[in-house]
């Protein structure tokens, strides 16, 4: 308890310079939440979500305005040729030689899913020009390290889907059954849970994720998505928050009844997300790992999680079966 009340002194000093830089960037309210998430970091509630919402609203407004008079880019060019496959996109920025073991099982599952309507596409720094055109300042800001490589992902995985449609997976998502795959005959479709009360203290309250989703190309939310994050790094070199993205998508959730009626349309599903990722270190046992494989068509997983294969006692873990499986 001391140990963290003197984390907390010493955080309050060191965080007086952002919250000028951030009373400088945004406004005084955005800086006080960031400033008090950052002393205490736990204090990410609702005080702090609706203060960096209602910044990030008014920020795209401009965007939202145009998206309710129906102005705005409804036929995204395909630079790549999809040869009438459904793409599945995947995203291993260094390549798939250079996966870590979670992230390559993740991915060998993925491909052993795929049927004759698919096809799996690798996003790495060698390829994405051949997909996508970003605009230049994205990339100039990305070099300068102004936009991290999570923050540009974002930005890639909204531009493929208004481009071709289809499905995003993030590299460390396990798929349990092929299924999720017949989603992309759907307009939208995303992870949701039944409650936000699920999904406490999240600007999505439990009604989309951007680890798993699919639907259509041109697509008016993934267009508003990846306009709403082009628009906010042209106008600032700053974040204002890790899950920026998801307060994009919020403002389109309130501004525009088009995205509000797709993204309301997604029934609850997989709502036992993180349950293998808390189970990966326990000890394997059959009956386990199939309720695991039917409560949920994915999960996810953390590549950085500190994994064993074996218990001290010689048992398996279910990362060690899954290690062995793929």
């Amino acid at each position: 308890m001391i140990k963290r009340i003197i984390g907390i002194i010493s955080r309050f000093f060191l965080g007086i310079p952002r919250f000028f830089s951030d009373a400088s960037e945004f406004n005084v309210k955005v800086a006080f939440w960031r400033y008090l998430a950052f002393c205490i970091p736990s204090k990410k509630g609702s005080g702090y979500i609706e203060a960096i919402f209602e910044y990030m609203n008014g920020e795209l407004s401009v965007i939202t305005e145009k998206y309710n008079r129906g102005e705005f880019e409804r036929n995204a060019e395909r630079l790549y040729d999809m040869k009438d496959k459904i793409p599945v996109f995947v995203c291993w920025w260094q390549g798939e030689e250079s996966m870590p073991p979670l992230v390559k099982i993740c991915y060998e599952r993925i491909k052993s899913k795929l049927d004759d309507r698919l096809q799996l596409h690798l996003i790495t720094e060698k390829n994405y020009i051949n997909y996508v055109d970003l605009p230049q300042v994205i990339l100039e800001k990305y070099k300068e390290k102004k936009i991290t490589l999570i923050h540009l992902t974002d930005i890639l995985r909204y531009d493929l889907a208004r481009r071709y449609g289809g499905i995003w997976i993030d590299s460390t998502v396990y798929l349990t059954d092929s299924f999720v795959f017949d989603k992309y005959e759907e307009k939208y479709y995303s992870q949701a849970f039944s409650s936000a009360d699920l999904c406490p203290a999240e600007p999505c309250m439990g009604k989309w994720c951007n680890f798993f989703f699919c639907g259509s190309e041109n697509n008016v939310l993934f267009s508003y998505v990846y306009d709403g994050l082009i628009h906010w790094w042209k106008n600032h070199d700053k974040l204002i928050d890790y899950i920026i993205v998801d307060y994009v998508i919020r403002s389109g959730y309130f501004g525009s009844d088009t995205i509000k009626k797709e993204i309301d349309s997604v029934e609850p599903n997989n709502e036992n997300m993180w349950l293998m990722a808390n189970a990966l270190n326990d000890p394997y046992d059959d009956s386990f790992y199939a309720e695991l494989m039917r409560k949920n068509g994915f999960y996810k997983l953390s590549y950085k999680g500190n994994y064993v294969e074996t218990l001290h006692n010689g048992n398996k873990t279910i990362y060690g079966y899954i290690v062995g499986k793929e």
